[in-house]
């Protein structure tokens, strides 16, 4: 079985009606979109079910309806499925959904600190000043290099989000943007304004990444259930690595989106749950990872089949797991009648730390036993009850006993 790893989108995910098939479904929906309301001040719940898509599209209300709805969906999944990821990611705002969902930051201080975001975000330069738009088809060298010899101190341009191969983002001054795509329309290269009220990840949002770093400094953080990682290093949090310092530099520095997948990819993950509204990040990654599989929980619909994917791997996982624990219990608490150090050293003891190696190797890699493992096993486990001096009719009865 391959690896997994949440996804959680982030701003732009966020459209009109979202949540409402969870809220209809599920009683923790309900809960947590009671639990927004009170801490915002607002009804959420009504904005993202019913409100005008502009409304929504507001980043001060964008932020906290998509990390409700992102974390909503997580504990909808946890409630149903249960498998647990090796990591989690979340893009930009989808950064602040992953850190509640490992355990790190509780969903009502998030909330504060998103909503907290959004405003900052906006005040700092709105969608009169500055703009965000998506190129399709640029190469990652060239479109740094546009933008550098565009951008300027006063109306800077910048690669905002290095999300696939083939899409990136540019954020920047309305002025730059415009001059940047059009540029690229020169040369047929495919641009999209996004919807989006502020400009992110650029040196614009300088003064609200300060503003924000003095409040993440007030809040308490909880230990980890799983690593996520940073979009500023696209590396897993640190030991060492201060919280609020990152997610301050995310504010002003490009998402690495597409980095992350490949860390994730290097570290064995195969399999990827997107848990928000849309699917945006699950095409991401099929752009980046031909051999990945996807499975965004935009909604209660999408859980039978998760749940069968995941459920029939992870029962023989399971199985073969405690399969070979079983040898290795077998081989460890057998009788022994073999009174030679040396042998016993050499034959017992030493093939008993081969045989927990094998399975630690399984266990790591959260794999089912390959047939190779499962022979290699059994003959550890017959050399063993072999050193400890069993008759033939013993070592057939405990052989048995595997099945």
């Amino acid at each position: 079985m391959s690896k997994l790893a949440f996804l959680f989108p982030g701003q732009g995910s966020q459209y009109v009606g979202m949540g409402k098939a969870f809220w209809n479904d599920f009683t923790i929906a309900k809960h947590l979109f009671e639990e927004a309301n009170e801490t915002l001040g607002f009804d959420l719940k009504q904005m993202c079910f019913n409100g005008s898509s502009m409304e929504l599209t507001q980043t001060l209300n964008a932020q906290p309806a998509i990390l409700t709805v992102s974390v909503i969906a997580f504990q909808i999944y946890m409630q149903e499925i249960g498998v647990e990821p090796v990591y989690a990611a979340g893009h930009s705002l989808g950064e602040y959904s992953a850190l509640v969902c490992s355990g790190k930051l509780a969903f009502a201080d998030a909330l504060k600190l998103v909503r907290l975001r959004g405003e900052l975000m906006q005040a700092a330069s709105d969608s009169e000043t500055g703009a965000m738009a998506a190129v399709i088809g640029e190469s990652r060298d060239a479109l740094e290099t546009l933008c550098h010899h565009i951008s300027t101190s006063k109306q800077p341009v910048v690669v905002a989000c290095y999300n696939s191969p083939t899409q990136n983002v540019i954020s920047g001054h309305r002025s730059a943007v415009h001059k940047v795509v059009e540029q690229l329309q020169q040369k047929k290269i495919k641009t999209v304004f996004l919807k989006v009220s502020a400009p992110f990840h650029c040196p614009l949002m300088l003064e609200a990444s300060n503003a924000l770093f003095n409040e993440l400094s007030k809040f308490k953080y909880n230990e980890w259930k799983w690593p996520v990682i940073s979009n500023v290093t696209a590396l897993p949090y640190g030991h060492n690595d201060s919280l609020a310092e990152l997610l301050r530099q995310q504010m002003i520095a490009p998402v690495r989106w597409m980095d992350t997948l490949h860390f994730l990819h290097q570290q064995g993950i195969g399999n990827f749950v997107e848990l928000g509204p849309k699917k945006v990040l699950s095409e991401l990654v099929k752009e980046s990872i031909a051999s990945a599989h996807t499975y965004p929980m935009t909604g209660p619909d999408l859980l039978p089949d998760i749940a069968r994917r995941f459920a029939g791997k992870e029962e023989r996982f399971r199985e073969g797991f405690e399969w070979m624990e079983a040898c290795w219990n077998l081989a460890v608490t057998t009788r022994n009648r073999n009174w030679n150090q040396e042998e016993y050293v050499r034959d017992v003891v030493e093939n008993c730390n081969r045989m927990k190696e094998i399975i630690q190797g399984i266990k790591n890699a959260e794999a089912s036993p390959t047939s190779d493992q499962v022979h290699m096993m059994l003959q550890l486990l017959e050399t063993v009850l072999k050193a400890k001096k069993l008759s033939e009719e013993e070592k057939d009865r405990i052989m048995k006993k595997l099945g």
